[in-house]
């Protein structure tokens, strides 16, 4: 069964997921080769960890620069809902 995703009303949702995953250095999934994880499982393990492990560093990195991160992530939610033309699933402000 295809995933079903959210509207992209700028034809660039596609481009930023695989920026991300560039991002979170797990590409095998854009076309690019890892030497792990060996099971669909442990690759869905070790992606959402990665990603556990990046929003934490953000956080870090909130705290060094003096940021807000509750405002970066009202930002960030925002700008999915534009992106997404306000049917995305993964961030809801409620």
């Amino acid at each position: 069964m295809a995933k079903k995703l959210p509207p992209d009303p700028y034809s660039m949702n596609e481009s930023r997921a695989t920026w991300a995953g560039r991002v979170v250095g797990f590409c095998d999934r854009y076309g690019e080769t890892t030497e792990y994880p060996v099971t669909k499982r442990e690759a869905r393990v070790n992606l959402e960890g990665k990603l556990a492990d990046i929003v934490a560093d953000f956080a870090h990195f909130c705290d060094k620069e003096g940021l807000s991160m509750k405002r970066v992530v009202r930002g960030a939610i925002r700008r999915y809902s534009v992106t997404t033309d306000g049917h995305g699933t993964q961030l809801k402000s409620k």
